[in-house]
């Protein structure tokens, strides 16, 4: 494997497993969401293996990952909570601080 396709998979994995601790979700649960096995997916978060396209389209699809974040690390767009807050619904509002505060409670809970 060529040096810059190695440094690649281990920046993408790097993200893989920031992204899969974010979401507060064992490796075991990723795998099985990946279909692959738990050893494989210890591969793929510590670089030795890269995704393939139809993973990255899993994990879109299933856990609602972008994409252009987890291969090169940038967001498409900026999220801007106070314009958010501002333009949105009560119903919308109501469900981004109910979903603020399931992370918060994982988080302190740790």
């Amino acid at each position: 494997m060529g040096r810059e396709k190695k440094d690649i998979n281990i920046e993408v994995g790097a993200r893989l497993k920031q992204i899969r601790e974010n979401k507060r979700c064992s490796q075991s649960e990723f795998a099985a969401i990946l279909g692959i096995g738990d050893e494989h997916y210890r591969k793929l978060e510590n670089g030795s293996t890269g995704l393939t396209i139809e993973k990255v389209c899993l994990l879109n699809q299933k856990c609602n990952i972008d994409p252009t974040y987890l291969i090169i690390g940038k967001q498409e767009e900026e999220f801007d909570f106070d314009r958010y807050i501002t333009n949105c619904t009560k119903e919308q509002k109501n469900k981004l601080m109910a979903r603020i505060l399931e992370y918060l409670k994982g988080y302190f809970n740790m």
